[in-house]
């Protein structure tokens, strides 16, 4: 049980295995002091606090940056209650948004309900990460050590999220946009109520171990419900198993010609209405996904669709697993997630990305040494992953980032899950299976009498209005939205207002079309005051209402 001694100043502190978690002398001014130190000059847009302390370090990081949101992560809850205690007896009103109360409930400690990964998730909008600083509390983290490198790990895991969604964002955000006009046009042949069967869901993904996995599935096909990742299809084909649903989610190009290897086989897809607008030519049954952007639920609510919502995790294996789970799945296994890593390969054989490399391969440059090449490329972006036992070198980036998601499950997920061949990369939440262990759960599972499980609905195709009336509708909504934009660009010198107290839907529109001008809109409203920001804003204003009447006149067409 935590207690409070009295510091020589008044103020309370307390020690713990024998370590003073706040100055004997005096808390507050050593507060004061550490946050001069952590934020200099510094004009951050928000603070995390980690290991926060009774109190003092929340007050004194405030009183330095008042502009700033503050997230305190606290290591142990009786700690909490404390610092709530102190915190909501200052006695001083206050109107902004990191009152006491308000700063409380951003605040995460062991009794929540939620993991401290899925609180920072929820806490950090994307756009949040650009002027974020993460600062923690010294003896805290000597006193709760265990606790400091479990929130420093799960802190690591959110920035490379942020990041990875920033510069996700801003390659893609157009091309979401345009794919989701174009594919509301013409998507059809919908699948209304999709049904998951009684069978354990198997799901495909790409790593170098599918080709070892498939192997070890063929002979138990018709116990499961087979699903895979659209890189996953050729392998698929080449073994003559036909998955029952693919999970899309890739917008470009590369997202739908993985599925053209499998056309003809008579699955179904799962997607966004973002992704490749190139999967529609395959005929295939399609359930509509969303990812819960303000355009897909426009898009959706304009077609009467009713789509699975389903977070963006930026991985579409990710994807593939919340979906089982959305569907009522009760044991899910995952084939080919290796994440790392085998010798020079990524992906399972064979695969479009190295076909398209072995074409371009010759006498000079051959096929090996320009994957290779690729792998030790690749692998320079790569860090510490979220497992343990990664090596140097047998990781990238992305990798790392989509082995933080997976590391990071709660057992409490839903479906018993389980890892086929696993890598080295390992994952808590997930039942490892070697070839014996395959064996024996899958005999244990009763076989399909007529054919592999079926995933989908036997209900008619969903009717929905002519491609040419869902066209009008586009038009009209991308016409009110480029008014929209016009119209914000028009006020903004007048009003001077800073690029986060835009109205949602406007700052929402800048953020699809250019991630990257809204960052940096902001980051100058922090640093040099909006009136140095509104001429950039107006700009940003202006050219994406441009960009929305350039796309409404192609929905216009025809």
């Amino acid at each position: 049980m935590l207690e409070l001694i009295a510091s020589r100043a008044g103020p309370p502190t307390t020690v713990l295995q024998g370590v003073y978690l706040h100055s004997k002398y005096d808390p507050t001014a050593e507060a004061e002091r550490f946050a001069q130190q952590s934020l200099g000059h510094e004009r951050p847009s928000g603070i995390v606090l980690l290991g926060a302390g009774l109190g003092y370090l929340v007050r004194a990081l405030r009183a330095r940056a008042p502009q700033a949101r503050i997230i305190p992560v606290y290591y142990d809850a009786d700690v909490y209650r404390h610092a709530g205690a102190l915190l909501s007896s200052e006695g001083r009103p206050r109107t902004d948004s990191n009152t006491a109360p308000e700063a409380l409930a951003a605040a995460w400690h062991p009794d929540r309900s939620t993991t401290l990964l899925e609180h920072l998730r929820r806490e950090i909008p994307e756009l949040e990460g650009e002027g974020l600083v993460v600062v923690e509390w010294p003896a805290s983290a000597r006193v709760f050590s265990e606790e400091s490198r479990a929130a420093n790990r799960a802190m690591r895991q959110v920035l490379r999220e942020l990041r990875g969604s920033l510069v996700t964002t801003a390659a893609f955000g157009r091309r979401w946009l345009r794919n989701a006009f174009r594919n509301f046009v013409f998507l059809e042949n919908l699948l209304p109520h999709p049904l998951v069967a009684e069978a354990p869901v198997f799901i495909a993904a790409a790593g170098p171990s599918l080709d070892e996995s498939l192997e070890l599935i063929t002979p138990y096909r018709r116990r499961f419900s087979l699903w895979a990742l659209p890189s996953a299809v050729p392998a698929l084909r080449e073994r003559g198993l036909r998955p029952d649903l693919v999970v899309l989610t890739d917008p470009g190009y590369y997202g739908a010609a993985h599925l053209h290897a499998g056309a003809g086989m008579g699955f179904e897809v799962a997607m966004p209405l973002s992704a490749a607008s190139g999967a529609l030519r395959l005929g295939c049954r399609i359930l509509p996904l969303s990812h819960g952007t303000f355009f897909e639920v426009a898009l959706c609510q304009l077609g009467a669709l009713a789509p699975v919502t389903l977070p963006s995790f930026g991985t579409v294996a990710a994807t593939a697993l919340e979906l089982a789970r959305r569907l009522g799945a009760r044991e899910v296994v995952l084939a080919g997630l290796d994440l790392c890593y085998r010798d020079i390969r990524t992906h399972t054989r064979p695969n479009l990305s190295e076909l398209l490399l072995d074409a371009r391969s010759g006498r000079l440059s051959p096929f090996a040494h320009r994957l290779f090449a690729r792998r030790s490329e690749e692998s320079r972006g790569g860090g510490e992953t979220a497992s343990s036992n990664s090596r140097a070198g047998k990781s990238n980036l992305s990798l790392d980032t989509y082995a933080g998601w997976f590391a990071g499950l709660p057992e409490r997920f839903g479906p018993r899950l389980y890892r086929l061949l696993p890598s080295e990369v390992r994952f808590p939440a997930f039942r490892d299976l070697d070839p014996e262990g395959f064996r024996t759960y899958a005999r244990t599972l009763r076989e399909s009498p007529g054919g592999p499980p079926a995933t989908g609905s036997s209900e008619p195709p969903h009717q929905q209005q002519s491609p040419a009336h869902r066209r009008a509708q586009a038009h009209g909504l991308l016409v009110s939205w480029s008014q929209v934009l016009s119209r914000a660009a028009r006020q903004l010198p007048a009003e001077g207002r800073q690029p986060w107290t835009l109205e949602p839907l406007p700052a929402s529109l800048c953020y699809y079309i250019d991630a990257a001008g809204l960052a940096e809109a902001r980051r100058l409203a922090r640093l040099a005051g909006p009136q140095q920001a509104a001429r950039r804003l107006e700009a940003l204003l202006r050219h994406s209402a441009e960009f929305l009447a350039a796309l409404s006149a192609t929905m216009g067409e025809g």
